[in-house]
Formats: structure tokens, sequence, C-alpha cells
């Protein structure tokens, strides 16, 4: 059994860098990995996590823990997306109540 101990960057310069390196990590990883596991799917949330939890115990450093890091943040956005958790967070501005509406979207349908 793997025992995941995650580890915070701090809120340093140096830890706002390994966050920024994650996020990167996460758009390459989406982008090679949607032609052919999908996106928002459990298959490819379940190929993301267990390939991150591979990097990190296999490569570990400082580099593996920002590659492992932002294919954890991939696979966990796939898994709630896939659940329809992600879509309820995203579309409150325009579902609820109309607030936070732009303008343009505000108008009146009589």
């Amino acid at each position: 059994m793997v025992k995941l101990t995650p580890k915070m960057p701090s809120a340093t310069p140096g830890g706002m860098i390994d966050v920024a390196g994650m996020v990167a990590v996460k758009t390459v990883v989406e982008g090679m990995t949607a032609p052919y596991l999908g996106n928002d799917t459990l298959n490819s949330a379940a190929v993301k996590l267990i390939a991150a939890m591979a990097i990190d115990k296999f490569v570990g450093g400082k580099y593996g823990r920002i590659v492992a890091g932002g294919m954890v943040f991939d696979g966990a956005e796939d898994a709630l997306g896939a659940l329809g958790i992600s879509g309820m967070a995203g579309g409150l501005g325009t579902k609820v109540g109309g607030l936070g509406r732009g303008g343009g979207e505000a108008a009146d349908a009589w």
C-alpha cells in the first residue's frame, strides 16, 4: 500500500515557483493525454493518479515532486469532472440567481 504524505509548498518565492511548475506540468499532461485517455473521465483520472504515485516513488526529489504534483492536479480535476462536481462550481456565477452576469447576458427575455 502506498502511503501518501502530501506536502504543500510553502508560501515563499521558491514554493510559488514549485506550484507554477506543477501547473505547467498539469497543462502539458492534459494536452498530451487527452487524445488517448479523454478528459474528465474516471479512466483518465485513475491513470494520471497512478502515474503520479509511481513518479513520486521512483523518481522522487524536487523535480519528481513537481511532475507528480502536476499529474495529481490534473487527475483530481478529471475525477471531479467525471463525477460532475467541477461543473457545479464553475457555473455558479451564471446559474445562481444570475450573479456575475456580464452586461450582454443580462438582457430581459420579454
